[in-house]
């Protein structure tokens, strides 16, 4: 129930639901993972306060069990309460989850924090590695068939796309992204605490070529979409010697 409401965007009701599953499965890395997940479902609603809170409790839950892929997962949670507003500062957490995970094979650790620091690079001098992370990410979801993670990323790659100008392809994947009923749910409300993008199917102001790019993108199968997409940001990639690094 929690997992359906986080993809639905009720994330206040996540959030109770979380924390109402701790109380039935004891100490530990179960119950860390689930206090982690209640505070990123309070930090999606916009509220911090009890997201600190209950992230703290995880994390010193995750340290005591030497539960090293709860750690991991409460590492992630950290990067992303603090995102929305310094998501240069996100980046070392994303890190540090991404390495604890790896080292316990906590694939979905893996994959939900090298999102967020793609995301993350995207906003803050990083283009190149972002680039080149969404479109590995956008395979593996693809072949995995993990439709949710596959749509969150597709629009924030989308975002990207259209930052660095590639107007078209980011228009073909938000609009196949809006239309998905795999996609969770978002809206402005939703992508200012959260790591979904809101991205605009319609950036340009010429109308002729909004509806151009409309009628391509619904005449497109999702997989013809998506190798676009991918080329697109494998170019980008390709780019990074043009691109200063994020550091310099």
């Amino acid at each position: 129930m929690a997992g359906v409401a986080l993809y639905r965007g009720d994330f206040l009701e996540a959030s109770r639901a979380w924390f109402r599953a701790t109380e039935s499965c004891g100490t530990g890395g179960l119950r860390a993972a689930y206090l982690a997940s209640s505070a990123l479902a309070a930090g999606y609603a916009g509220d911090k306060a009890s997201a600190r809170d209950l992230l703290d409790q995880a994390t010193r839950m995750a340290e005591e069990s030497g539960s090293l892929g709860s750690h991991a997962f409460s590492m992630y949670v950290a990067g992303e309460l603090i995102a929305p507003e310094t998501p240069a500062a996100a980046v070392p957490a994303y890190e540090t989850a991404i390495t604890e995970a790896l080292s316990v094979g906590a694939s979905f650790v893996v994959g939900v924090a090298s999102v967020a620091l793609a995301t993350a690079r995207s906003v803050t001098g990083d283009p190149a590695k972002a680039a080149q992370a969404f479109a590995d990410l956008l395979e593996i979801w693809q072949t995995t068939g993990q439709g949710p993670q596959l749509w969150t990323t597709a629009r924030n790659a989308a975002n990207l796309l259209l930052i660095e100008g590639r107007t078209r392809e980011a228009v073909l994947l938000a609009f196949h992204a809006e239309h998905s009923p795999e996609a969770t749910a978002v809206d402005e409300t939703i992508a200012a605490h959260s790591g979904r993008n809101q991205v605009s199917i319609n950036p340009l102001p010429d109308p002729e070529q909004q509806a151009s790019i409309r009628r391509e993108a619904e005449a497109m199968s999702v997989p013809e979409v998506l190798d676009v997409a991918r080329r697109a940001l494998l170019e980008l990639a390709a780019r990074s010697s043009a691109w200063p690094d994020a550091g310099s």
